[in-house]
């Protein structure tokens, strides 16, 4: 299941609200198509977004809305999460979001949110609307009273808590879906990827290391090697912090960023960069986007959406 469009109207920073739309809006051809998977006919998924402005002109806000709109539906977040701080001050918002599944259906779901006497954020009503894709792309989002497939307040569903969707009936019988936000992760750069790294991921970040990787010492401690080239002596680490001492901030983020890229290209999944370009030249952000529009890297179809200052990324 991949989400395909968000709206949220209500929230008190955005007067016209947050609307995101994954489809390709102009004619796709041959000569144009990278960057795209395809769904049904002529519509076609981006897989690549990028939201751009400058400072305090709400770019994280909007990729925390997305983030927001993935937990609550796709990975059964809740309302009432701390992670969702961008919301304490709403008493009312709705959500509109639209996923395509079973490659020829696509799914819309509603979802009225008000703030009760007890200062907590519940779902006051919600539907879901299912269909199978329209070919015509300006009837796409087209949905129809026979669509309706449940109603919240009709369900009987005593175990429902108020804060969490009833998409979970849905997601349930889904694969789980990979969705990596490194959002938190934009101004912090401590080392999470774990395991063996590949000598190209970490050459094509720092071409003077030799090797570097973790395992278990005899007393099953975390044990890191890394090696320098031309130097013979090795250098143990037991902390991922250390290796600020001994690793650029923009080799530790791009491991990390090259790790969660590896982990969605294997099912599909969904990637949040904030600021992508703190820390990078603007090679290595050319090249992450460049792996995402290519079909040979991502032939599954994962989608990276990023913020960033310059328009010309």
């Amino acid at each position: 299941m991949k989400l395909i469009k968000m709206k949220i109207n209500g929230l008190l920073l955005f007067d016209e609200g947050i609307e995101l739309d994954f489809i390709a809006q102009q004619r796709v051809t041959d000569q144009n198509d990278a960057g795209l998977t395809q769904m049904m006919g002529n519509i076609y998924r981006q897989n690549v977004i990028g939201i751009i402005g400058i400072n305090a002109s709400g770019k994280t806000t909007v990729l925390k809305a997305l983030s927001f709109v993935l937990d609550l539906y796709a990975k059964q977040g809740k309302l009432n999460s701390e992670k969702y701080e961008f919301l304490v001050n709403e008493q009312s918002f709705t959500i509109e979001a639209y996923f395509h599944f079973d490659e020829d259906k696509l799914m819309k779901i509603k979802s009225d949110v008000v703030r009760t006497i007890q200062d907590k954020l519940e779902f006051e009503e919600e539907i879901i609307w299912v269909k199978k894709i329209d070919k015509i792309r300006k009837s796409l989002y087209v949905f129809t009273e026979k669509h309706i497939q449940k109603v919240r307040s009709q369900e009987n569903s005593p175990y429902l808590a108020d804060d969490m969707s009833m998409m979970i009936a849905y997601m349930k019988n889904e694969k789980p879906q990979e969705i990596i936000d490194l959002i938190s992760e934009t101004n912090k750069n401590v080392m999470k990827a774990a395991g063996q790294i590949p000598v190209q991921m970490v050459g094509f970040l720092d071409k003077s290391i030799e090797y570097l990787y973790e395992e278990k010492d005899a007393n099953n401690h975390l044990l890191i090697r890394l090696k320098f080239k031309g130097q013979d002596r090795e250098i143990y680490l037991n902390n991922h912090q250390h290796l600020e001492a001994n690793l650029s901030s923009g080799t530790i983020k791009g491991l990390n960023v090259l790790a969660a890229v590896e982990k969605v290209f294997k099912v599909g999944g969904t990637l949040l960069i904030d600021e992508i370009e703190n820390h990078f030249n603007k090679e290595i952000v050319r090249t992450i986007v460049n792996f995402f529009r290519n079909e040979r890297t991502n032939p599954k179809g994962a989608t990276l959406v990023f913020t960033t200052h310059y328009s010309e990324l």
